[in-house]
């Protein structure tokens, strides 16, 4: 037996009847028997998505007539390239960018390649003008190939998208980037959330034909603001360059770390005692960490901390809180560490 002892002045909680508590928003849609046959009679609702099928019932209301995104009659042609086996190498003159790496103002290469890789390098380079379509992991990403990326090499699995006329590029760029278009890339003809896509996929997915001239407006625009994120990377190399001559920090590549041994191909360093920090697990003592530390030291009057106040005002970090997730217009815009 248990007892508890409840204070005098307590307020206890009433009780909460069922029909007191929030109802959990329900999505519904139609479904055509010949679909449920298609899909050997299955019934979950997660086989007929209803996102997709909304974006096409828009599209079908939509006062201009509908054309393809690909396909014989489409906007464009696409394709990607086949599998490879790739030979990574500390440093060459094949750095390759990841399909995550598209969205990135200015993406760094997240590897380099060997020139032994069985592969048609040049075929993997992109062009400008292209359209770059992520189509696995977080499918429908995109971007439009200008100056910073143009010759850049890709992955296989990234769709490139070459427009028939010019004036298309910025307009089905821009398509790719609206809920209508995102929803019908993700999905398959009957709104089924899909989780890879070929370039095929996109001869069924419909896109509004309207007069030219908003084609070429919408294409102006776009091109213009990836003109302006060319000029901006350039700015920001040669800030970078600047920053670099003035503290006479050669690129981190030609930084050389003092190792213990160098007759053997094993990296392998000594870390003093005092600089431990109750770690002995080699990821926590960056050799080449060290080697910044002394040639910054050797050429600089002062060293500053990140922490002084001559530098910032205030370093914080938010503390951690459970999400509440809610549709658009319910709630707080909210963005994740990705986005910045």
């Amino acid at each position: 037996m248990v007892a508890f002892e409840v204070a005098r002045n307590a307020t206890v909680p009433r009780s909460v009847s069922p029909a007191e508590l929030p109802k959990e928003e329900l999505h519904s849609t139609s479904v055509r028997l010949q679909e449920v046959i298609k899909y050997d009679f299955r019934l979950e609702a997660s086989v007929f998505g209803i996102e997709g099928r909304q974006a096409g019932e828009v599209l079908k209301r939509c006062k201009w007539p509908l054309q393809r995104v690909g396909g014989n009659n489409g906007l464009g042609e696409a394709y990607h390239r086949p599998r490879f086996k790739r030979i990574w190498v500390g440093c060459s003159d094949l750095p390759i960018f990841q399909p995550s790496e598209i969205t990135e103002l200015n993406p760094k290469p997240s590897g380099y390649l060997s020139s032994l890789t069985q592969t048609d390098i040049d075929a993997l380079g992109v062009h400008k003008g292209q359209i770059l379509l992520t189509c696995s992991g977080t499918i429908g990403n995109c971007t439009v190939v200008n100056k910073t990326l143009d010759g850049k090499i890709f992955s296989h699995d990234v769709i490139r998208i070459s427009c028939k006329a010019e004036g298309d590029i910025g307009y089905l760029y821009a398509f790719f980037r609206t809920k209508t278009g995102q929803a019908l890339i993700r999905t398959n003809e009957y709104g089924a959330v899909v989780s890879h896509i070929e370039p095929h996929h996109l001869e069924n997915i419909p896109i509004p034909d309207p007069p030219p001239m908003l084609k070429k407006r919408i294409h102006d625009l776009v091109m213009e603001s990836y003109d302006l994120r060319d000029e901006s990377n350039a700015l920001l190399e040669q800030a970078e360059r600047k920053l670099y001559d003035a503290l006479k920090l050669p690129p981190i590549d030609r930084l050389k770390p003092s190792y213990f041994d160098t007759s053997v191909d094993l990296r392998n360093y000594t870390v003093r005692l005092s600089s431990l920090e109750g770690r002995l697990d080699a990821s926590y003592h960056v050799p080449v960490v060290a080697a910044i530390w002394q040639k910054l030291k050797a050429e600089a009057d002062e060293l500053i901390m990140v922490g002084d106040p001559r530098i910032s005002k205030s370093i914080i970090l938010p503390g951690r809180f459970a999400r509440v997730y809610v549709q658009e217009g319910q709630g707080a815009v909210y963005f994740t560490g990705k986005h910045i």
